[in-house]
């Protein structure tokens, strides 16, 4: 993998309402991601519990956090409008209050999208149980490495929503480019929608989307619990009722996108299966709960109003039928490697002890993240491969910082002798002048010396540059690079240097000191290219 560094600004936009219980997981995990340019929005979906408390704590520690409140409950999908509205990052995200991310998330998920120019990056789905109980589900899987065309929407209604990471939205990043189209269609939902709101979302993204990319490398962590916005359990009518409503509004705002971009007819009988998915899943298991028998049957006639026409649903449940409990171990071990103190990572291979620097975090998990699974899988870790690999990237490193800090004293050698020029010139009409060259010559000679003072402003910056690559060097390649006196050599002579300068003995002060600058550096330089 490169080691070009990706600047490209993502926006995580956190609706919050009543979950606060779990906003503090949900931000330490963005805190502690590897990926630094992240603009953090929460947005307070008028919660009565202390979202503004828990976010002003948060902002305190990072400046990323920004803080927006709805003054009332406005429901999930108006939330996230609201954090579209004021983010400004390339790439937009999603993760609700009571989610989190493994460490590593938005890094690879931003990497995958720029090399692949994706608008959509979907990332592995873990259901998080609580008390250690983390599962996978294996058929939560997306069939493909890449979509593109229209290829991304036929494949998203081929699974007629049996697999749920297809359409949840925290579990992927999305352009800019196709928010910036989707929010025209969001707004044609004003209603308080808080169920489904995932499906209407997904429905006009993945339409826009010209290239659909997956990885499997992190994990997005969807949390069960009951007191979740969208939980089933301990449910009223009332709340059966306005889960009803979401339902309709839903499928009746995607119903009339699917008109207006005239793609009903191929999509329409998909569609229709997905609604028939939907309505038997909350259908049964809503009229077995303890309800009255008016309630259930109110709930019956807005079910059949829901979905009239009858289609044979297929087994809801074969998508989550096959499990595997999360290994942690990776990130546990990505966390070490990405903690502020981790200096140096070593590798100990038998008699060998080898250390390097940690420069890149990357390229280390991208190793990682290839051999650990020979590990899980009780099949041994290539422990040597990883050494052998990571030796490779050190001594391109190293390469790579020592081409940058000789072009760098090339630059300083450009400028002391540019300097060193104009002051044997100064000089030289110096002594003219002393012999009564006139204004003439005067005017020259000061002329000369105005230009060697701008040389030597240039080279005293060249020379900063120069000394910090020296540190990268000596760092990178465990050399003894002697820098400790090159700048305050360096400030002594231009310290100096801005008095009186028709003395003549005050240039040729200057032209010893620059001629030094130029020994030391020619020095430095050659020791350089000698490596």
């Amino acid at each position: 993998m490169s080691n070009t560094q990706i600047d490209k600004k993502i926006s995580i936009i956190i609706p919050v309402y009543n979950s606060e219980d779990f906003l503090r997981t949900c931000l330490d995990s963005l805190i502690k991601q590897s990926y630094k340019n992240l603009e953090i929005i929460i947005v307070n979906d008028g919660s009565p519990k202390n979202c503004k408390e828990i976010a002003n704590e948060y902002i305190k520690k990072d400046n990323k956090i920004k803080y927006v409140e709805h003054e009332k409950n406005k429901g999930l999908f108006q939330a996230r409008v609201t954090g579209f509205k004021n983010s400004t990052g390339d790439y937009i995200a999603f993760l609700d209050a009571d989610d989190y991310v493994s460490n590593d998330f938005y890094r690879e998920l931003i990497e995958k999208a720029e090399e692949t120019n994706s608008d959509i990056v979907a990332a592995q789905l873990v259901m998080d149980y609580g008390k250690g109980d983390r599962r996978v589900y294996n058929l939560f899987d997306f069939p493909f490495e890449e979509l593109t065309g229209e290829h991304c929407y036929e494949e998203f209604y081929n699974q007629e929503g049996l697999n749920f990471a297809w359409h949840i939205t925290p579990n992927k990043i999305y352009s800019r480019r196709i928010w910036e189209k989707a929010v025209v269609e969001y707004r044609k939902i004003q209603k308080h929608l808080i169920m489904t709101e995932d499906f209407a979302f997904s429905n006009v993204l993945f339409y826009y989307a010209q290239k659909v990319t997956k990885l499997n490398r992190v994990a997005f962590f969807y949390t069960k619990h009951d007191g979740a916005s969208t939980s089933v359990n301990d449910i009223t009518f009332k709340k059966a009722s306005k889960n009803l409503e979401d339902l309709t509004t839903s499928f009746s705002f995607v119903e009339n996108f699917l008109k207006e971009k005239n793609i009903y007819e191929k999509y329409g009988t998909k569609f229709e299966k997905w609604r028939a998915l939907y309505c038997q899943m909350h259908k049964s298991y809503l009229l077995n709960l303890n309800f009255k028998k008016e309630e259930k049957t109110k709930l019956e006639e807005k079910f059949n109003e829901f979905c009239p026409k009858q289609f044979e649903v297929k087994n809801s449940g074969f998508f989550s039928s096959v499990e595997t409990p999360w290994n942690d171990g990776l990130d546990k071990l990505k966390a070490k490697i990405m903690d502020s103190k981790t200096k140096i990572v070593s590798f100990d291979i038998f008699d060998t002890l080898i250390t390097r620097p940690f420069l890149y975090p990357k390229d280390l998990f991208t190793f990682l993240n290839d051999d650990y699974r020979k590990l899980s899988n009780n099949l041994g870790i290539d422990f040597s491969k990883i050494r052998e690999d990571c030796e490779v990237l050190a001594r391109i490193e190293a390469e790579k910082e020592k081409r940058e800090a000789i072009e760098a004293g090339r630059r300083a050698l450009n400028s002391l002798q540019a300097a060193k020029e104009n002051l044997n010139s100064a000089k030289n009409w110096g002594l003219v002048d002393m012999f009564g060259g006139g204004f003439f010559t005067t005017m020259l000679k000061r002329s000369r010396i105005d230009q060697a003072k701008r040389n030597m402003e240039q080279a005293k910056y060249d020379l900063r540059n120069f000394s910090r690559e020296l540190n990268d060097v000596n760092m990178v390649c465990n050399l003894n690079i002697d820098t400790g006196d090159f700048l305050s050599f360096a400030d002594y002579f231009f310290d100096g240097f801005v008095v009186d300068w028709v003395v003549q003995d005050r240039i040729n002060n200057a032209k010893r000191q620059v001629e030094e600058a130029i020994r030391r550096t020619e020095s430095i330089v050659n020791q350089l290219q000698r490596m």
